[in-house]
């Protein structure tokens, strides 16, 4: 995981004369590297990050481990279990992590009022309160 400053994509645009929808891969496929200089952070997190949600000063992710071959044939064959990870947007720094009894599906998780509500493959919805 990274985080750019947006001053910085945009000074990407327009150097490069492109949208920023292409630049950040939303079509499937990078142009360019972004240079990691103009990351403000960036944090390895052993997932596969499937759904992400930014909430205040707090940006989770969840997504299926990742690990080896057999996490891969357990994914596909429904036995896998999640992840999720809150590190902080300002710095990257991890707040907290814990086990799902399932990954979510693609961009299936929302927080409301302090609760994150997580969809998963397993057709289960895991909610979870937040400290703060």
């Amino acid at each position: 995981m990274f985080a750019q400053d947006h001053a910085a994509l945009a000074e990407l645009v327009a150097k490069n004369d492109m949208s920023e929808s292409v630049i950040l891969g939303n079509r499937g496929e990078w142009h360019f590297d972004i240079p990691r200089d103009s990351f403000r952070w960036q944090q390895p997190v052993p997932i596969y990050a499937q759904a992400a949600v930014l909430a205040g000063d707090q940006l989770l992710i969840a997504g299926r481990p990742d690990r080896s071959i057999d996490d891969a044939i357990a994914f596909a064959e429904g036995r896998a279990t999640g992840e999720l990870w809150v590190l902080s947007a300002l710095d990257g720094e991890p707040l907290h992590h814990q086990t799902l009894a399932a990954p979510p599906i693609l961009d299936g998780m929302i927080v409301v009022d302090g609760q994150v509500f997580i969809n998963t493959t397993k057709n289960e919805i895991a909610c979870l309160q937040g400290a703060n």
